[in-house]
């Protein structure tokens, strides 16, 4: 049986260079708090910079209101008819 191909997995533990060991160990004794905590900290604070930062690319998606490709402003409205492209918003939700 056991886990199926492709799924990532969480492992107990991994691998990091000595000099990453020692600054993750003055941030947590100077900050006071586990190094599980810090890298959950740091990996959100990236993943939440990449998140907003793939919103703010302006992607080309197909418009229902144009009946054609075209691009999206910040706050997902289409650039020519200002339809929302409720949609999409849906499906950032869902990946966050």
């Amino acid at each position: 049986m056991g886990r199926p191909k492709g799924r990532f997995t969480v492992a107990k533990s991994f691998t990091l260079d000595i000099q990453t060991a020692a600054w993750m160990e003055k941030q947590c004794l100077k900050r006071k708090i586990k190094a599980s905590a810090l890298l959950v900290e740091i990996i959100e604070k990236h993943r939440i910079k990449e998140k907003e930062s793939r919103l703010k690319e302006s992607p080309t998606r197909f418009c229902v209101g144009c009946l054609k490709k075209t691009e999206r402003t910040p706050e997902l409205s289409c650039t020519e008819c200002d339809k929302v492209d409720t949609a999409l918003i849906e499906i950032l939700k869902r990946q966050s």
